[in-house]
Formats: C-alpha cells, sequence, structure tokens
C-alpha cells in the first residue's frame, strides 16, 4: 500500500509540469471530485439539522406563551374577585380594601404585578365631599389631579398595597389621560376587562422608567340594568384594576427558566415598532445574557400574536446563543471546512512542485533584470535615458505599453507647485502637449503626487472616478502610479500603462515599485549634482563679490585715513597760519565723519544679517522726514550745483522709526548726487496713492545697466568693482534701504532706460490707519543739536565721575566736560569708581560698558546696592561703543537713565548730561 502511495503521489508531482508527464490535469479532478463529495455529505446534514434546531426553537417559544397567558389570566381573575367585593358591598372602606389585598399577598404569589387599586366615578357636584371623606379615612392632602372641570371625574381612592410607589398615583384621574381612557372606555361599554396600550406609570418615581400598563375590569351599581351600552355607561360605579411594570412583570414570569435559549419582545399592538415597545428581554439583560445576540442576527425568529384582556399584542421570539451554541447544524461548516480543506491539501500538494519552479524562473529573470538596473543608475547620467532603458526592457517582460513621468516644479508667475512632464512614451507629442501640465490632486497622477501613496487601477474602462478619465481616453486598461519620494519629499511621480491586459500580479506591482525607487534615487541624484554645480557657481560669485568688497572696503577706510592722518602730522610738525588751520580742521572732520559713515552701515548690515535691526516706531510725518532729508544734503548739492525740484502733497503719517526712514531718504538722495553729474537735475515727489505713501526720487544722472538691475538693493554688490571705478561707496547703503523700508512693511524699487539715462528709485508705505494729522512743515522728525554760546557753560558746578579704561577717550571727554564747566573726577576701573563716588559724592556718573575684569554692568549694580547716602541713587549715564539697540535696553536694565554711543558730538554728550540731572531733580 505504501508503495502504490508514493507512486500515486509522484504522478501527482509529474503532472504540474507539461515537459515531463501529460496528466497536468489530474491535480484539478481530484480537486473537483472531492469538493462535490463534500457539497453533498453538507447538503444533506444541514437539512436534518435544521430541522431538529427549528423543532426545539418552536417548543420553547410554545412554553414561553403558555407562561406570559397563563400569567396574564391569573391577574384578571384577581380582578374579577376584587369586583366582587365591590359588587356586594358598595361602601368599602380602605380598610377593608387594605385587608382584602393584603390578605392575596400579591408580591409574594404574584410577582410583577404593582398592586390592585379602585378608581370611583365621581361627578363635578360631588368632588367636594369626596374629597373630604378621603380626608377622613385617612389621606389629610388628598386632592383630584389633575385639577382642571371635566364632566366627569375617575379617580383613583384606594390602591393596595400602598408603598411609595403607588402613593403617587392617589387622586389620579386616569380618564384624564387619552391611552388609559381608551381602555376605560372599552372595559365600561362591554362589561369585560380591557388593557390599555403602552404607558408610564405615576408610580415611575426613579429615573429609569418602565414601560406600563393596566388591566381594568368594570364596576357597576347593583339594581340596575346592563345590558346595553348606554345602560352601562349611566351604571358605572368605577373600576377595579392594576398597573403593571412591564420589566418587573415578565421578569417574574420567566424567571423560573435556568437556562433560557430564546429571547422575548413584547408590543403592545399589531404593529411592531419601537414606540409600542413595552418589554425587550434582551435589553433587560435579567438572564445574563453575556454572549448579547441581538434579536435582528437571531437564527430563528417568529411572531406570534396574543390577546391580552381584548388588547392584541405580538410577541417576537428569537434564538438566544445558549440555543445555537447547541445547535446541531453548526457543525456542518466544520464537515465543509474539513471536506474543502482536504481537498485543498491534496491540490497543494500536487501544485507545489510546479508553483516553486516557476517561481524560481521569475524570481531568476526579476534579480538579473534588477542587477541591470543598478548598473545602469551608476553609468547612465541622465535621468530620462535611464527611464527609457528601464521601460524597454519593462515593456517585454510585462507587456506595457505606455508610461509617463512627471516632475514637481514651482511655478514663477505665483510660487505655485504643479507637475509637469517630464518623459513618456507610448503616446503622441499632441496628447502629450495635452497633459504636460497637472495640478497637485488633479487626476489620478496628481492624486497620487497629493496623497504620497500609490494608485494601482485594474480594468480601469469600467471605472467611473472622473480622474481616471485621461488614461481612459489613452485606451488604457490597467493602471499603476507611484510617487518618487527622497525621504518624504515628493520629487514627481511615475505611471506604467498597459492597454492588453486588464490587471497586475502581487509581484509585477512589487517589481514597479522597486522601479519607482530606483528612478527616485536617479532623479534625486541628478538633482543634487546640479544643486552642487549651483552651489559651487554662487560660492565663485559670493567669493568674487567678498574680494571685491573687501579691496573697496580698504580702498575706502585708507583714503580718509590717509586725509585724517597727512594733516594731523602737518599740524603736529609744523606752524600753519589760521586759514591753513582752519581747512586742516574741516578736512579732518569731514573725512572722521566719513569713516564713521561707513562703520554705520557695516554695523547695519551686520544687524540685519543677526536680525538684531530694530525699529523704534511711532507716528511719523513722511513730507517732514523728506525735508530734514533733503536740509541735510543740501551742501552736497549746492557743491555740484544740482538742482532739486521737489512735488510734495500735504503731509501724512505713518508708523515708523523716524531716523531709519531719514536714513531711507538721504541715502537714496545721495545716491542721486553722486550718480548725476554737475549741473544735472534730482526731482524728488511725495503722493498719496490710494492706502500708500509713494516716495520718489529721479535724478539724470549714469543710470543702471539692465543686467545689473535685479542685484542694485544686493549687499556688496556694485555695477562697477573694478579699481578704476569713478565712484566710492562700500555697496551696502541701498541694501541697508531695502531693509529699513520691508520693516516698514513696504516696497523698495528701482528702474532705468539704460545707461546715462538716469534711474528712479520708488519708495512705498502703508498709510497709518488713524485719522490724518496736520504737522507744521518744518522738519521735526531728526532733532540736531546746534552749538551756540550759551550752551558753553551748562555744566558749571557740577561734579561727574568719569569712568574710563581707555586714557586718550578718558582725557578727551574729561576735557569737553571741563570745557562746559564741570568738576571731573577720574577712575580708570570698577574698583576706583566705587572708592571714589562714596568719597565724593557726585552728581552724575559716565562709565564706559567694555572694561576688563569687570565691566559696566558690574559697576552699575554694584553702585545701586549701595545706601542713599553712599551715592547708590547718583544718576548715571553709559557712555559706550556697544550701540545696538539691546545695547541700550541693557543698559537701561541695568540702572542707568541714560545710553549714549561712541563717538558722540561734543555738545550732544553735553547736552544730554544737562537733560539727565535736570530730569532727576
Amino acid at each position: 500500500m505504501n508503495n502504490r502511495g508514493d507512486k500515486l503521489y509522484k504522478n501527482l508531482l509529474l503532472s504540474l509540469n507539461p515537459t515531463q508527464t501529460k496528466r497536468g490535469w489530474l491535480p484539478y479532478v481530484i480537486l473537483l471530485g472531492t469538493l462535490l463529495l463534500t457539497s453533498l455529505f453538507s447538503y444533506y446534514g444541514a437539512i436534518a439539522s435544521r430541522t431538529k434546531d427549528r423543532l426545539r426553537f418552536n417548543n420553547e417559544v410554545e412554553q414561553t406563551q403558555s407562561d406570559i397567558q397563563n400569567r396574564l389570566h391569573t391577574y384578571v381573575t384577581l380582578l374579577h374577585g376584587a369586583s366582587g367585593l365591590f359588587a356586594t358591598n358598595h361602601q368599602i372602606t380602605r380598610e377593608d380594601f387594605q385587608a382584602y389585598v393584603q390578605h392575596l399577598e400579591l408580591r409574594k404569589s404574584y410577582p410583577g404585578v404593582q398592586g390592585i387599586g379602585f378608581s370611583m366615578r365621581v361627578k363635578p357636584e360631588d368632588v367636594q365631599s369626596l374629597v373630604n371623606e378621603m380626608q377622613k379615612q385617612g389621606f389629610p392632602n388628598f386632592a383630584l389631579h389633575p385639577n382642571t372641570p371635566r364632566n366627569e371625574y375617575h379617580t383613583i381612592i384606594y390602591l393596595e398595597p400602598l408603598d411609595q410607589r403607588n402613593q403617587t398615583a392617589i387622586g389620579y384621574d386616569m380618564f384624564s389621560e387619552a391611552t388609559r381612557r381608551a381602555a376605560m372606555e372599552r372595559a365600561r361599554d362591554s362589561g369585560l376587562p380591557a388593557a390599555s396600550g403602552r404607558v408610564t406609570l405615576l408610580q415611575e418615581i426613579e429615573q429609569h422608567k418602565q414601560a406600563g400598563f393596566l388591566i381594568y375590569v368594570p364596576i357597576y351599581r347593583q339594581n340596575q340594568k346592563i345590558e346595553t351600552v348606554a345602560e352601562r355607561r349611566d351604571a358605572l360605579l368605577g373600576f377595579v384594576y392594576s398597573p403593571f411594570r412591564a420589566d418587573d412583570l415578565f421578569a417574574g414570569i420567566l424567571q423560573h427558566q435556568q437556562n433560557p435559549l430564546i429571547n422575548v419582545d413584547i408590543y403592545d399592538d399589531q404593529k411592531i415598532s419601537p414606540e409600542n415597545l413595552l418589554h425587550s428581554s434582551f435589553a433587560n439583560n435579567y438572564w445574563n445574557n453575556y454572549w448579547h445576540t441581538s434579536p435582528e442576527t437571531a437564527t430563528f425568529k417568529t411572531t406570534k400574536n396574543l390577546n391580552v384582556a381584548g388588547k392584541t399584542w405580538t410577541i417576537v421570539f428569537s434564538s438566544r446563543h445558549e440555543l445555537e451554541t447547541d445547535l446541531t447544524s453548526r457543525y456542518v461548516p466544520y464537515m465543509q471546512l474539513a471536506g474543502v480543506t482536504l481537498s485543498l491539501i491534496l491540490f497543494a500538494m500536487a501544485r507545489s512542485q510546479v508553483n516553486a519552479f516557476n517561481a524560481t524562473q521569475k524570481s531568476n529573470r526579476q534579480l538579473s533584470f534588477l542587477y541591470e538596473m543598478s548598473s545602469n543608475l551608476l553609468v547612465q547620467a541622465q535621468p530620462k535615458e535611464f527611464i527609457s532603458s528601464i521601460f524597454n526592457q519593462l515593456s517585454e517582460q510585462l507587456q506595457l505599453e505606455i508610461y509617463f513621468n512627471y516632475l514637481l516644479e514651482n511655478t514663477r508667475e505665483n510660487n505655485h507647485q504643479r507637475l509637469r512632464l517630464h518623459a513618456y512614451a507610448g503616446i503622441s507629442e499632441d496628447s502629450a502637449k495635452k497633459i504636460e501640465w497637472l495640478e497637485v490632486g488633479e487626476a489620478l497622477c496628481g492624486t497620487v503626487a497629493q496623497q504620497k501613496k500609490q494608485i494601482i487601477v485594474e480594468r480601469i474602462q469600467e471605472s467611473t472616478d472622473n480622474k481616471a478619465d485621461l488614461v481612459k481616453n489613452l485606451g488604457v486598461t490597467a493602471y499603476a502610479c507611484y510617487p518618487l519620494l527622497s525621504g518624504q519629499q515628493l520629487i514627481g511621480t511615475l505611471t506604467f500603462c498597459t492597454r492588453s491586459r486588464t490587471c497586475f500580479q502581487s509581484d509585477e506591482l512589487a517589481l514597479l515599485q522597486i522601479v519607482a525607487d530606483l528612478v527616485a534615487t536617479a532623479l534625486e541624484r541628478d538633482r543634487l549634482m546640479r544643486q552642487l554645480q549651483e552651489h559651487t557657481e554662487e560660492l565663485q560669485q559670493a567669493n568674487r563679490i567678498k574680494d571685491e568688497f573687501l579691496a573697496t572696503l580698504s580702498h575706502e577706510l585708507r583714503t580718509p585715513l590717509n586725509a585724517i592722518l597727512g594733516w594731523v602730522q602737518l599740524l603736529q610738525t609744523r606752524k600753519l597760519d589760521d586759514t591753513k588751520i582752519a581747512r586742516a580742521l574741516e578736512t579732518i572732520d569731514r573725512n572722521s565723519r566719513l569713516l564713521g559713515q561707513l562703520v554705520e552701515d557695516i554695523l547695519d548690515v551686520s544687524r540685519i544679517i543677526s536680525g538684531k535691526f530694530r525699529l523704534n516706531v511711532e507716528e511719523v510725518n513722511v513730507k517732514s522726514v523728506v525735508m530734514s532729508a533733503i536740509d541735510t544734503i543740501q551742501p552736497a548739492v549746492d557743491a555740484k550745483q544740482i538742482q532739486i525740484t521737489t512735488q510734495l502733497q500735504p503731509d501724512a503719517l505713518i508708523w515708523g522709526d523716524a531716523n531709519r526712514l531719514q536714513q531711507v531718504i538721504w541715502n537714496l538722495i545721495s545716491n542721486a548726487i553722486k550718480f548725476t553729474p554737475k549741473d544735472g537735475q534730482v526731482k524728488i515727489s511725495l503722493e498719496k496713492i490710494s492706502s500708500q505713501i509713494q516716495i520718489q526720487i529721479a535724478d539724470t544722472g549714469q543710470g543702471i545697466k539692465p543686467e545689473f538691475l535685479p542685484y542694485v538693493f544686493d549687499r556688496f554688490r556694485q555695477a562697477d568693482g573694478s579699481s578704476t571705478r569713478s565712484f566710492g561707496g562700500l555697496g551696502l547703503g541701498l541694501a541697508i534701504v531695502r531693509h529699513i523700508v520691508e520693516l516698514h512693511g513696504g516696497t523698495v524699487s528701482a528702474t532705468s532706460p539704460g545707461e546715462g539715462k538716469g534711474a528712479t528709485f520708488t519708495v512705498e508705505l502703508p498709510v497709518l490707519a488713524t485719522r490724518q494729522k496736520i504737522f507744521n512743515s518744518t522738519p521735526q522728525a531728526i532733532i540736531t543739536h546746534e552749538v551756540s554760546t550759551k550752551s558753553q557753560r551748562i555744566l558749571d558746578g557740577l561734579k561727574i565721575i568719569l569712568v574710563e579704561d581707555e586714557n586718550d577717550a578718558r582725557e578727551l571727554i574729561a576735557t569737553v566736560l571741563e570745557e562746559a564747566g564741570a568738576e571731573v573726577i577720574l577712575a580708570a576701573n570698577v574698583a576706583q569708581a566705587l572708592h571714589t563716588l562714596q568719597q565724593s559724592k557726585p552728581d552724575i556718573l559716565i562709565s564706559d560698558i567694555g572694561m576688563p575684569q569687570e565691566d559696566g554692568y558690574m559697576l552699575i549694580r554694584k553702585v545701586r546696592a549701595l545706601s542713599s547716602e553712599q551715592g547708590g541713587k547718583t544718576p548715571a549715564l553709559a557712555l559706550t561703543a556697544f550701540a545696538g539697540e539691546e545695547d541700550k535696553n541693557q543698559a537701561l536694565n541695568a540702572g542707568f537713565q541714560g545710553h549714549l554711543a561712541k563717538p558722540v558730538e561734543p555738545i550732544e554728550l553735553v547736552t544730554r548730561i544737562a537733560d539727565l540731572v535736570k530730569s532727576m531733580h
């Protein structure tokens, strides 16, 4: 037997390879035969099991229905007994009724019933007498409710047992509510018990309220005919009734079932709807329904009608998990599964050898293809050629006819990202032009770019997605698109399409994913190489600009230094007449100021680069700023005999820094004068256009070359950086201008018709969003200090301690202060300053910041730590070369009352000291 089995198994394996045997159909015959046998056995087993399970379910339904019907019949019988009590004696007192109900032991013998009560029919004229009677019987707060006028009342006077719930119902007129009234009228007119529809009982005093219903039995007066409806209505005395809390009632009826197998949903009408639901055993879960088999998903389900006191109830029975887990039919799927599993095992054993052989061959082809692609990636310099070579190889293996590659680009108009067709094959040039640009999110390629996830669409001609219309028009039947990613950064997309197949295999899709990754690597490598080349060119350009700037800086610094040093040496070594001495001093002053301006420009650029450039923002009158700048530059205008014309509209306000705005206007006017020949013209205009203030400075000078115009506001860039240039400067002024204007929320631009045709610079600033104010036309933006004879001795009588570690600076400042009338006490460091302060009791302390060992910040902190008698509150002024806005704030925060930047004009120093002392006293 073993030999025969081995031989059969070998024949099965050989049948998988057509080149070895012609029995390749045998595994499929075995699979079909075993599946057929499994189906037959399963079919007959399912029929038998289903019949047995249905019979068991029906038995449970009949038993449960019988329990409910019997219990409700018992309750109706109880009500008939209570009605007999009233039929024999109409004068039943509360004690009589209470004794009767207690004798019945309702809660013990009849679980689920809320109580038995008596509702009396009362005419309007008898209401007060009833109230009096009930109060005598022990109900001091008895009252009929609701308290609205009616033709007759049916108020509850007895309800036992009289627990907390039932007490709430005493005095209630049940005839005032529609559902209860309908049942009472039915019982009154028929003389039979009548059940109400679903109601909420007055006894529901808790937050969770159960559904309820009532059963009424009519009581008629003795010795009156009750043969007709009219006679029964006239003879009606009242009703004996019972209120039922539905969940409690049915839980009591069904609680004897130890292992319930069905769920019960009871509706008080033939219509099954949530508003008619009286009780659901599944929802109440009093059978510990751990498995929660809901009626909607139950295997068995049936509906029965039950007549309860003239009311037709609908009961929906459904199987529970306890029943379904014990169904014999549940074993049928296991039998089916066992048969199918055995069939598949036999089939898989036969097919495994062929699949392994085919998989090995396919894997070898793919590995060879990937190796070849990797080799091409290393030697191929152009991404388009690399993608084309890959597609040529793929098209043979996977029957691909079309590919297209999109790259993500920024459009120049609004820096908007779009996809542009980079490479393609299998479509015409006209079709390529139509799909050259795609928005991100447009069509399938745009969706892939947006989501950065692949999209595979098989049988694409059957697709109803509008985004597939683009490729459907190309006749594509299967589509695969992949995002090209470098890390998480999107490069573009790569799409493969076929017109001859409707789907791709999983291993083919895995191969296409690898191809997309290799293409992304090739594109990223090409981008990095181009970026590296651009950076190299930028570095070379920056290095050239740096060399030009350093050469220019050296020239611009040495030229004024040469004039200063030369005249100083002449003043020291020779006796010059008064004219030459005045000329020497004027030259030294002019070149010193030029050096100061150069240093300020370099410091401003440094602040801009480091992000420390700050504005002192306030309301600024632009017209005043322009006029002040013109006044400042007037000497240079007069020297070159240049004609300045102005056209300035009425004053307008902006938010800004007046000093920095004057720096902008001064730089632009200075440039115009520098590049305008003698007897030229400079036109300055100021006007309000919409919500902008526009300042234009136009000259008739040298103009700007078109190729240099885009770089005119760049740092360290000059149109002529050679040693033969005609004009001086560092090339920083316009860069500073642009930064200041942009900090004010404005723009600056330059235009020029060409070289030798002049240039126009336009500044636009936003108007202040407040009411306009009229300022005096006199320039007020910048306050300059004029030297006058009245200020020569304004420091008379002041005692000043000067702390400065540099001898030259200390001697110069001391001379200036003594000339102004002050008594100056010198200190070279912090220790000397503290000793002198406590001995001399000065009027003011002036200190440098940058000093060895201990700086000015440490000094002022130690001073402020002293008592008032020791000089701790002496006014202090910081005089330092740390001139930034942050330096100023740091000095004030440390304890100084003022801050002055070196170099400082003597008159400005004297005036600031005088102002500081005056403000402190």
